[in-house]
């Protein structure tokens, strides 16, 4: 089983588990103390980390239940003469290897069957069915643990325009809706010929 899959796995099985809050925050302090000092433990081993990081925290009401999911990647100096010390640290998937986790290829096109019927319907002025919207999205926060760490960024910011299209779409802007279909397809472009 791959580490992604044993990561998701993970997750499922205690998705229903309930912590006390004093708890998560000790652990989560925790983690900060070790970040503070230049290392994560992961597997019970210590790794040294840079001191730069992408760092992003999404928090989230629905149907009156909170979420928050955070996502950490150490982003090591630019040194080309060590590549070896880049460590990936994500809080989403424990270890991530240096080109991403099997099955990006399989996502990689789930993502663009699903964003091309989304473009489709912003073409068209209709918002995307809200099973395309969820599963698009789905898959676009799946992909994070395969995007390689070279182009992640973009990745990234690519993940977060396509997540403002569907969002206008759904209130009815198509003008916006549009104008971030060509931006993720520009980003997409750019992104191909820099690391295809």
């Amino acid at each position: 089983m791959s580490e992604k899959m044993k990561f998701l796995e993970e997750i499922r099985k205690h998705k229903n588990e309930s912590r006390l809050a004093v708890d998560v925050a000790e652990e989560l302090a925790g983690l900060a103390e070790e970040l503070a000092k230049g290392q994560i433990t992961i597997s019970g081993e210590t790794l040294s980390v840079s001191d730069t990081f992408s760092f992003s925290i999404k928090k989230q009401f629905k149907k009156g239940v909170v979420s928050c999911e955070i996502f950490l990647q150490d982003r090591p100096p630019t040194d080309k003469k060590n590549p070896a010390d880049a460590v990936v640290v994500s809080l989403k998937a424990s270890a991530r290897e240096k080109t991403g986790a099997p099955g990006g290829k399989k996502l990689k096109k789930e993502i663009a069957l699903l964003w091309k019927e989304a473009m489709k319907q912003v073409a068209e002025g209709i918002a995307p069915a809200p099973a395309t919207v969820r599963q698009l999205l789905r898959r676009c926060e799946d992909y994070n643990l395969c995007a390689d760490k070279q182009w992640f960024d973009s990745w990234r910011q690519c993940s977060d325009e396509i997540k403002a299209c569907l969002a206008a779409a759904g209130k009815g802007d198509f003008p916006t809706a549009r104008e971030k279909v060509a931006l993720v397809n520009r980003l997409t472009k750019e992104c191909h010929k820099l690391y295809k």
